[in-house]
């Protein structure tokens, strides 16, 4: 039987590697749209897919049907494959999104992860100018480690809320909370704060400036900045650019990504989007991301 000071020891050593392991923006949220990592500020400007992950108003402010199959992957062996479908044409005064992530991670992997991430995001446009919505989100993931590692399952529902402002001329602010429930977990951290964008037919900028208080070691409240910019070239190839500044474990990022747009008339078509982000202070840390949404 292990003594109390060896079981304190595993338990000490299995926090701290755990948190090692999933400290980036990376790992708080494996499952991502393409167009946001590429991005990395988008609640100020969300569209379509990405509002369900960043922005659930954001799925009203256009009358679409997209479907969308995703597969991510980071720097600590995670996996993602994903679907995700927003639906604001069916019934135009609720917008309905639906997503779902299978996570594993590789075998060799120090500590591997294996399991699901759904969500159900709804956003209704009270004016042609005002989106409110809002999001509920569901994990369930087991985790295991080397041995004399010790790690936690996390299982557990939370919820994003999130208003956009239309004010004309392709300027919008929004507001956002993500995680609003706490599941007592450094991977799904709580966040709130504002973003704000400006677009027109070929051209996106956006900054959000977040809250975090969940993920710095001494405890405290950080601020996290993240900016975005997409070029649309030749009305097919949307060019993006990110950075991404966490000031929980002062580490910076910076992301780009590009897409490829097929029209068959009307707002039907398709777009293949493959997006990369590096972490620049710690350089063995990344996020890939590759997705094809269809249009219908």
């Amino acid at each position: 039987m292990q003594s109390p000071a060896r079981a304190s020891c595993a338990l000490v050593v299995g926090g701290v590697a755990l948190l090692a392991l999933l400290a980036s923006t990376a790992h708080a949220q494996v499952l991502d749209d393409p167009r946001a990592v590429g991005m990395s500020g988008v609640r100020g400007d969300p569209l379509a897919n990405s509002a369900v992950y960043h922005n659930p108003a954001g799925m009203s402010r256009a009358h679409i049907y997209a479907a969308e199959v995703l597969f991510l992957r980071d720097g600590a062996s995670q996996n993602v494959a994903g679907v995700n479908v927003v639906d604001s044409k069916t019934q135009q005064s609720l917008a309905v999104g639906v997503s779902y992530g299978y996570q594993f991670t590789d075998e060799d992997a120090p500590i591997r992860t294996g399991g699901h991430d759904v969500r159900l995001a709804l956003a209704h446009a009270f004016t042609q100018r005002v989106h409110v919505g809002v999001g509920v989100r569901y994990l369930h993931l087991e985790r295991e480690a080397d041995e004399g590692i010790v790690v936690e399952d996390l299982k557990g529902f939370t919820l994003d809320a999130g208003m956009l402002i239309d004010f004309g001329s392709g300027l919008h602010v929004g507001a956002y909370g993500e995680n609003l429930v706490s599941v007592d977990d450094p991977t799904v951290p709580r966040r709130a704060g504002g973003a704000i964008g400006y677009a027109t037919e070929r051209f996106t900028i956006d900054v959000d400036v977040l809250g975090d208080f969940d993920r710095h070691p001494e405890g405290d409240a950080s601020v996290m900045v993240q900016s975005g910019l997409e070029v649309l070239v030749d009305d097919q190839l949307p060019i993006r650019l990110g950075y991404t500044w966490d000031g929980a474990l002062e580490e910076s990022w910076v992301g780009g990504g590009l897409g490829f747009i097929t029209h068959t008339g009307g707002t039907q078509g398709g777009q293949i989007s493959v997006s990369y982000r590096q972490n620049v202070t710690r350089t063995d840390d990344y996020q890939f991301a590759a997705g094809f949404t269809l249009f219908l």
